[in-house]
């Protein structure tokens, strides 16, 4: 069962179009010894003779080494392609190993690829995904009432839609903060720094 991380993250460049690396808010709470024995296990395993490349590898054991460094966006959209592809690879062991990482990095899950499944491309984030995932992982870690997979924030789609087109680039979003709950709608973007800027908002004292 998927159990909501404490770590919770920011973006190095957050007005950058192409710089998707990641920096933790507090990274003296990165349990790294539980961190490195979760890539350890996927580095045991393998499917159809690969398992998590090896520059992603390396990427997260230097990560590990300094937590306060950023986690370059490489390390972790390999991570996600083996429990976000379509294919076989999907139910394999290293995809579970990989969900069990990113799990204990992360607050929510991508709803979809993060990069283009070609083999030059595979490594490399497609910003329009990362427009859908960020806000998400922004309510989820600033959701202090519910579990992360029940946070979600859903892109608006015509009546009858599959759930997974936006609407000229909008967004509908329910954020949660300190008991306080309101609804948001406009682009990605927006949204998205809207959340960076209220997860530094301290509570209110009652």
């Amino acid at each position: 069962m998927k159990t909501k991380t404490a770590l919770r993250w920011q973006r190095k460049s957050p007005n950058s179009n192409n710089n998707f690396d990641l920096i933790l808010i507090s990274p003296e709470e990165a349990d790294v010894p539980a961190l490195s024995a979760i890539l350890d296990s996927i580095i045991a395993v393998q499917h159809r003779g690969l398992t998590l490349n090896s520059a992603a590898t390396q990427t997260f054991r230097d990560w590990l080494d300094n937590p306060s460094e950023p986690l370059k966006s490489l390390a972790y959209v390999s991570l996600s392609n083996w429990f976000l592809t379509n294919g076989g690879d999907r139910h394999s062991e290293v995809a579970i190993c990989c969900e069990r990482l990113w799990d204990a990095l992360f607050a929510c899950r991508p709803e979809r690829r993060l990069s283009s499944s070609l083999r030059a491309q595979n490594q490399r984030m497609l910003p329009e995904e990362f427009a859908r995932f960020w806000p998400r992982l922004m309510a989820a870690q600033n959701d202090d009432s519910t579990t992360a997979q029940g946070n979600a924030i859903r892109p608006s789609v015509p009546s009858g839609g599959s759930g997974k087109e936006v609407i000229s680039g909008s967004l509908h979003a329910t954020f949660v903060k300190a008991g306080m709950k309101c609804e948001l709608e406009g682009s990605p973007e927006a949204i998205a720094r809207f959340m960076e800027i209220a997860s530094n908002w301290e509570q209110s004292a009652s």
